[in-house]
C-alpha cells in the first residue's frame, strides 16, 4: 500500500512503516511540531480491508507527546474508502485514551470496535492534551481474513484462538 500523513517534519512518512519500533533523538520517527495537537498516519491499498487492530509505538524518551509527560493522549483508527480529505475524514473503527509516558516504545493497542465494513484506506490520529509535538515511532495495522482474524504467516501459524488472532497488514 501506499503511505499518508502529517508526521513528517523530521524526515518522510515512512518512518512510521518502517519496521523500526524504537525512535528518539537523534534517531528520529515520525513527527509533528509545533504547535501540533495531533497527526496521523495510515496506509491505502488497492483491496480493501477489514480493521481488527492495531499497534501503535511512541518515541522511547518522548512519549506519543513530545514534552507532554503525564498528559492525556487518543489513539483513533479510522477507515474509508479513498483518500480522507482530513485526519478525522472517516469511520472511527477503534480508540485507546491513556496517560502518556516518556517512554512509549512498547506499544499500545487499539482494537476494533466491532465494525467488519472493509476499507481501502486505514490510519492512525494521535491526539493530545499539552506537550509540543507529536511523536510515532511506528505503526502496525491487523486486518480480519474470512470473517476470521488470521495470524501472521511467519512463523507457520496456530489455529485461532477463540478470540482470533489478526494478520497484520504491514509488517516488514
Amino acid at each position: 500500500g501506499s503511505h499518508f500523513g502529517n508526521l513528517t517534519e523530521l524526515g518522510d512518512i515512512g518512518k512510521d512503516f518502517d519496521g523500526v519500533t524504537v525512535a528518539n533523538n537523534p534517531q528520529f520517527g515520525a513527527y509533528r511540531g509545533t504547535p501540533a495537537t495531533s497527526g496521523y498516519s495510515g496506509t491505502t491499498w488497492a483491496t480493501p480491508k477489514v480493521f481488527a487492530k492495531a499497534v501503535c509505538y511512541g518515541w522511547n524518551d518522548r512519549g506519543f507527546i513530545d514534552n507532554g509527560n503525564g498528559a492525556s493522549c487518543t489513539l483513533e483508527i479510522y477507515g474509508r474508502n479513498g483518500t480522507p480529505a482530513h485526519e478525522t475524514d472517516g469511520t472511527l473503527l477503534g480508540s485507546l485514551t491513556f496517560t502518556d509516558q516518556i517512554d512509549e516504545s512498547a506499544g499500545r493497542t487499539v482494537g476494533s470496535n466491532g465494525n467488519l465494513t472493509p476499507f481501502t484506506t486505514i490510519w492512525r490520529r494521535i491526539v493530545a492534551t499539552g506537550g509540543n509535538g507529536i511523536c510515532s515511532a511506528e505503526l502496525v495495522l491487523y486486518e480480519v481474513t474470512d470473517g476470521v482474524p488470521q495470524p501472521t504467516t511467519t512463523p507457520p501459524p496456530s489455529p485461532p484462538t477463540a478470540a482470533g488472532n489478526p494478520r497484520a497488514l504491514f509488517l516488514l
